[in-house]
C-alpha cells in the first residue's frame, strides 16, 4: 500500500576496482546512484570529478547512428541479460567508427538519391495538379494566357541541345513532350509553372529554343498531357522503391555486425554513465545510490565480491539522511505493484509520482476506474470488441512497441473485459436486452418497462448508486491523507484541512443532514443538536488553523532573539479580519468542494443513460431506414454504423471521465506527485 523502503549506500572502492565495480553495478540494475555531494555537502571541496572518456561522446554518436539505420527497416536493439559484462571491454573504437561511417554513409547516399527523385515526383505532381481539369489540348493552346499557374510552349530545339536542355529544365517543375524530328531538330511541347517563366526563358534561349505556331497538321494529335505525366511519376516512383530496397538490403546485410557494434557501445555507454557519479581521491573512488531496502544485501554483497573485501560500504535509511543533514532529501520512489497493475500505475504516474513512504493508490486505481468505467459502459459484445482490440494491439506492440503504447492497449483490454462483464449484469448485447440481467435491466429503466429488480426501479435509483459510489471513493481518498499526514506526523494538517479530520467532519455531517432532509420529504432539517454537533462545531474549529499554526511556531522558537524579531502576538483590527475572511474562504472551499466532488459522479449514471439512449436511438432508425418489420441491408448497415460510433466515440469518451473522476474527484484529497520515480541504470533501460 506504500512505497517501498529505501536505504541509502555509500561506498569506497580501489580506484583499480572501478571498472569492475562498474561493470558488476550495471549487471545487477538496482542502483539508483546520485551525486554523493549532493547529500554530503561539506564532501564538495574534497572529492574530485572522474575524468570523462575522450571516447564517450563518439560512442554515443555512433550508438544512434547504428538506432537510426535499423529503425528504417523497423528493428531495434536490446541488450541481452545474459550478456559477459565481466569479459566486455571496449577496444578498437577507430576501426568501429570507420566500419559504422562506411556502412552509414553507403546508405545515406542512396536515401539522398531517394530524395532526390521524390524532388522530380514533387515537380511532376504540380503540374499535374495544375492541368488537371483545364481541358487543354493542342486545339486551346490559345487560351493558356487566361490561366495563372502553367504556361506551355511549342517550338524546335537543335538535336544536340535537347539532352542538355532536359538536364537544365529538371531543377523547375516541367513537362517535356518531343514531336517529331527533323533536318537535326526536335519539335517539342514545353509545359511549366509561370512561376519559373524568366528562368525557363533563360534556359530555352541559351540552348537555342526556336518559338513556333502550333502546325495545323497537328491539330488532333493525342499528347496525352495527364497519361505522359503520371507514367513519368510511376518509373519515378519505381525507381525510388528500388533504391529504397537497396538501403534496405545494405543493413540486412550487416545486421548481425551492427547489433554487436551496438551492444558494445550501449554497454560502454551505461558504464560511463555509472561513472559519471563517481567521485575521487587520490587512491580511492566513492558513489552512491538509493536501492530498496530488501536489496541491500545482495548490492553488498556484490561489490564485497569484485572488491575482494577492499571496500567501505556505509547504510543510511531515509530517515538518517534528512535527520544527519536537517534538511529534505528527494528520495526516489519504487512503486512494487504486480506486472498486471501495469497500465493502472501509468495513470497513476502520468498524473505525478507519489512522495517516498505515502499511499501508492495503484491498486485501489484498477477498481475504482474499472468499475466507473463498467458502469458508464456496459455492453457484451461491445466489451468483447474492446477487448480484442486491446489484446491484438499489445500482442502487435510487445516486440518492438514503447512500454506506454503496450500498457495503453492493456488498459484497453481490462476496459472491454469490464464492460463485458457489466454488460452480463445489465442484460445488453449490441445494444439489445438480449440476455437475462445479472443485476437490473437498464434497457427497462430507460425505456420504462421495468428493471426485474425490486430496488433499482427508476432513473433516480441508478443516480442513487453512482453517488454513493462517489461518496465511498471521496471517502477513501480522506483516509488515504490521513494515513500520509500521520506518516509525516503533520498534525495540523491532519485535523484543520479540507481532507483532514474536520473537514471528514463536515462532510460526513453534509451526507446525514441531507439523507435526513431527503427521508423527511425536504421539509424537516435535524434538530438544533445535531446541526450543531454535525456542522457547526467543525465549521468553527476549522478557522483555528492558522492561530494554532502560530502557537506551534512560538513553542518552537527556542531564542528570544527570533521573538523580539516579530514572533510575538499582535491582537489588531486587520487581523482578526484576516483571520475572519481566511476562515470565511476556508469553509466556502469545504462545502462547496464537497458539494461539487460528490455530484460530479452523478456522470457516471448521466453516461450510462447516455450509453443505453444513443444505442436505442440507432435501433430506432433502423427500423425507419428498412421501412417497417425487420431490418433490410440498409437498415443492418445503420446498425454497425451504430454500434461502431459507440464504441470509438463513447468508449473512448467513458475512459476519458474516469481518469478524471480519479485525478479530480480522488487524488486531490491525499496525492502529492512531488516526488521523483527510483530509476536504476541496468542493461534493459
Amino acid at each position: 500500500m506504500l512505497t517501498e523502503s529505501m536505504s541509502y549506500l555509500i561506498a569506497v572502492v580501489r580506484d583499480n576496482d572501478k571498472e569492475d565495480v562498474s561493470k558488476a553495478l550495471l549487471k545487477l540494475g538496482v542502483l539508483h546512484m546520485v551525486d554523493v555531494t549532493e547529500v554530503k555537502e561539506d564532501w564538495r571541496g574534497k572529492l574530485a570529478e572522474l575524468p570523462v572518456a575522450s571516447t564517450r561522446g563518439r560512442i554515443e554518436e555512433l550508438r544512434k547512428k547504428i538506432e537510426s539505420m535499423v529503425r528504417a527497416i523497423g528493428v531495434s536493439f536490446k541488450l541481452k541479460d545474459n550478456v559477459d559484462l565481466k569479459s566486455y571491454k571496449i577496444e578498437n573504437i577507430e576501426e568501429k567508427e570507420e566500419k559504422i561511417n562506411k556502412i552509414f554513409e553507403e546508405i545515406d547516399e542512396k536515401r539522398e538519391k531517394q530524395r532526390l527523385i521524390q524532388q522530380e515526383i514533387m515537380k511532376y505532381e504540380d503540374i499535374k495538379r495544375n492541368i488537371s481539369g483545364t481541358g487543354l489540348d493542342i486545339s486551346s493552346l490559345h487560351l493558356v494566357k487566361e490561366y495563372s499557374f502553367i504556361e506551355i510552349k511549342y517550338g524546335d530545339i537543335p538535336l544536340e541541345s535537347y539532352d542538355s536542355l532536359e538536364k537544365e529544365l529538371k531543377s523547375y517543375p516541367n513537362v517535356v513532350i518531343p514531336l517529331k524530328k527533323e533536318d537535326n531538330n526536335v519539335s517539342a511541347l514545353i509545359i511549366f509553372m509561370k512561376r519559373n517563366s524568366a528562368e525557363i526563358e533563360e534556359i530555352l534561349e541559351k540552348s537555342g529554343w526556336n518559338e513556333k505556331a502550333v502546325p495545323p497538321e497537328l491539330k488532333n494529335y493525342d499528347y496525352g498531357l495527364l497519361k505522359n505525366i503520371d507514367e513519368k511519376i510511376i518509373e519515378l516512383r519505381r525507381q525510388q522503391k528500388e533504391i529504397a530496397d537497396e538501403a534496405d538490403r545494405v543493413v540486412f546485410d550487416h545486421i548481425d555486425e551492427l547489433e554487436r557494434y551496438w551492444t558494445e557501445l550501449r554497454i560502454a555507454e551505461l558504464i560511463y554513465k555509472i561513472e559519471s557519479y563517481f567521485k575521487r581521491t587520490s587512491t580511492t573512488v566513492i558513489f552512491s545510490g538509493w536501492v530498496p531496502t530488501g536489496k541491500k544485501e545482495i548490492i553488498e554483497k556484490t561489490i564485497l565480491d569484485v572488491t575482494k573485501g577492499k571496500c567501505y560500504i556505509q547504510w543510511l535509511s531515509a530517515d538518517e539522511v534528512e535527520k544527519i543533514e536537517h534538511r529534505k532529501v528527494k528520495v526516489p520512489v519504487s512503486l512494487k505493484n504486480p506486472r498486471v497493475f501495469a497500465p493502472f500505475q501509468m495513470l497513476v504516474t502520468n498524473y505525478g509520482i507519489p512522495e517516498y513512504r505515502t499511499v501508492d493508490p495503484t491498486p485501489f486505481v484498477v477498481f475504482i476506474y474499472l468499475i466507473m468505467f463498467g458502469l458508464m459502459f456496459a455492453d457484451v459484445g461491445q466489451g468483447l470488441i474492446i477487448a480484442v482490440t486491446g489484446l491484438i494491439g499489445s500482442l502487435v506492440y510487445k516486440r518492438h512497441g514503447k512500454e506506454n503504447i503496450i500498457n495503453l492497449f492493456k488498459l484497453i483490454f481490462w476496459c472491454g473485459l469490464t464492460a463485458t462483464f457489466s454488460g452480463f449484469l445489465f442484460g445488453s448485447v449490441f445494444g439489445l436486452p438480449l440476455v437475462k440481467p445479472l443485476w437490473f435491466n437498464y434497457h427497462g429503466i430507460v425505456l420504462g418497462h421495468g428493471s426485474g429488480n425490486s430496488y433499482i426501479k427508476n432513473i433516480f435509483d441508478i443516480i442513487k448508486i453512482s453517488v454513493i459510489f462517489g461518496i465511498s471513493v471521496i471517502e477513501l481518498g480522506i483516509v488515504f491523507n490521513w494515513i500520509n499526514l500521520i506518516i509525516k506526523r503533520d498534525w495540523i494538517n491532519l485535523i484543520f484541512t479540507k481532507s483532514g479530520i474536520l473537514g471528514a467532519w463536515i462532510f460526513n455531517g453534509g451526507i446525514y443532514i441531507s439523507l435526513y432532509m431527503v427521508k423527511h420529504g425536504y421539509k424537516e432539517m435535524p434538530p438544533m443538536q445535531q446541526l450543531l454537533f454535525l456542522a457547526i462545531i467543525p465549521a468553527v474549529l476549522i478557522g483555528f488553523k492558522k492561530p494554532v499554526e502560530r502557537i506551534v511556531e512560538r513553542i518552537e522558537i527556542k531564542t528570544t532573539e527570533k521573538i523580539a524579531e516579530g514572533k510575538k502576538f499582535n491582537i489588531s483590527i486587520s487581523g482578526l479580519m484576516n483571520f475572519g475572511m481566511e476562515w470565511a474562504v476556508e469553509l466556502l472551499e469545504v462545502f462547496s468542494g464537497y458539494l461539487s466532488n460528490t455530484l460530479s459522479f452523478m456522470r457516471v449514471a448521466g453516461f450510462g443513460i447516455a450509453h443505453v439512449s444513443l444505442m436505442v436511438a440507432f435501433y430506432q432508425l433502423a427500423e425507419m431506414a428498412s421501412g417497417g418489420e425487420g431490418y433490410n441491408l440498409f437498415g443492418i448497415l445503420v446498425i454497425i454504423f451504430g454500434n461502431l460510433l459507440v464504441i470509438v466515440l463513447e468508449g473512448l469518451s467513458v475512459g476519458i471521465q474516469s481518469l478524471r473522476l480519479n485525478y479530480y474527484e480522488f487524488f486531490t484529497k491525499f496525492f502529492r506527485g512531488s516526488g521523483i520515480l527510483y530509476r536504476p541504470i541496468k542493461l534493459e533501460a
